[in-house]
């Protein structure tokens, strides 16, 4: 078994009010405000809009942002229980995968919805025969495999490490 041998400063660092307290404070507020705002969104977005390209990139930013809500709370125990994971080395890569997976699916989806923006108002006329439901879908699909691909090698790895004389204080 591989232990990790961390620097006091690390270790006191891991801890530390902030570590054990403060990031699971804040994870545990945009989980309770996140799921059920990300949730209707999606769902209004679903099926009380009209269907053009903003609403698809917007609906899957929504889902981008529920991936990342439906792992919090294991990230939330696991900073309440010291930085100690529980939950198995399979949950660990697929809680850091889906972290990672959300943030780089949020950049390239934002970017999407700007490019789309600066088309639709710069080249009204231009932009209107590929700025259709259908290609946003496409180019939603491609930013999901891309974020997919980039996130894979986590789940392929080992994520968590026991640390070497953690029980020291």
């Amino acid at each position: 078994m591989t232990y990790l041998l961390l620097h006091e400063a690390a270790r006191s660092q891991l801890s530390s009010g902030v570590t054990v307290l403060l990031i699971p404070s804040l994870y545990s507020l945009i989980f309770l405000l996140g799921l059920p705002s990300n949730g209707l969104a999606l769902w209004v977005l679903a099926t009380r809009t009209e269907k053009l390209t903003s609403t698809i990139f917007l609906m899957n930013l929504a889902a981008a942002d529920l991936l990342l809500i439906s792992v919090l709370p294991l990230k939330i125990f696991y900073y309440f229980l010291g930085n100690n994971w529980p939950f198995g080395e399979g949950l660990c890569r697929v809680t850091t995968a889906f972290f990672y997976g959300n943030m780089y699916c949020s950049v390239l989806l934002l970017t999407c919805i700007s490019v789309d923006r600066y088309l639709a108002v710069v080249h009204p006329f231009f932009s209107r025969s590929f700025r259709t439901p259908t290609f946003a879908a496409w180019t939603c699909a491609a930013v999901w495999l891309c974020a997919a691909g980039i996130t894979l090698p986590l789940t392929l790895q080992q994520q968590s490490y026991p640390l070497y004389r953690a029980d020291r204080s």
